[in-house]
């Protein structure tokens, strides 16, 4: 088991939605090509994904689990042996921001998973985990500047946002982000 913690700038509920967004994980994730659900459910979905990192290619489809303490993606079948992660978004101690943890169980297949000692793993997920919390807080921040809108008026709360952008409408309820692509 592999541990990782980090900071981004960006309230716990923002970065949530951000990671469970995972139709728009080609726009920030590192390497990643592709992200597509397979299957759509309540608190947990199937999507097939395609990374490339370092030149490689990494399809697996994952069992994304979406609980109130953390997020947690499984693969159900692809180019790993065994791939578990989690991810927690807590507060940061000083109230700003949210500290990530990241907990990876994995095993490589084939003659990567022979070559690559835990030592060159760790080095490896350390540098991957820098720049996703680099791109997360970029998106945070660029969704933020995008969607700025004006608070509710005073005795009334926002319960529903809709927004349109270039790939068609965004409506925004409890935390969670929903995409609607433009008719054809």
């Amino acid at each position: 088991m592999i541990t990782k913690f980090g900071r981004v700038d960006l309230e716990p509920d923002r970065v949530r939605a951000i990671f469970m967004d995972t139709e728009n994980w080609p726009v920030w994730m590192p390497g990643v090509e592709k992200a597509k659900t397979l299957q759509p459910g309540d608190g947990r979905k199937r999507v097939a994904v395609r990374q490339r990192l370092r030149g490689r290619a990494f399809e697996m489809d994952l069992d994304c689990r979406f609980a109130p303490d953390r997020l947690r993606f499984v693969q159900v079948k692809g180019s790993m042996r065994r791939w578990d992660s989690s991810w927690r978004f807590d507060p940061s101690p000083d109230g700003l921001g949210t500290t990530i943890t990241f907990e990876l169980d994995m095993e490589l297949g084939g003659l990567l998973g022979l070559v690559a000692t835990k030592r060159i793993m760790d080095a490896f997920l350390d540098e991957l985990f820098s720049e996703t919390l680099y791109r997360l807080n970029a998106r945070g921040q660029a969704l933020a500047a995008d969607f700025a809108a004006e608070p509710a008026p005073p005795g009334e709360d926002v319960i529903l946002r809709v927004y349109q952008n270039e790939q068609g409408l965004e409506l925004w309820h409890d935390g969670r982000t929903y995409r609607l692509g433009p008719r054809e």
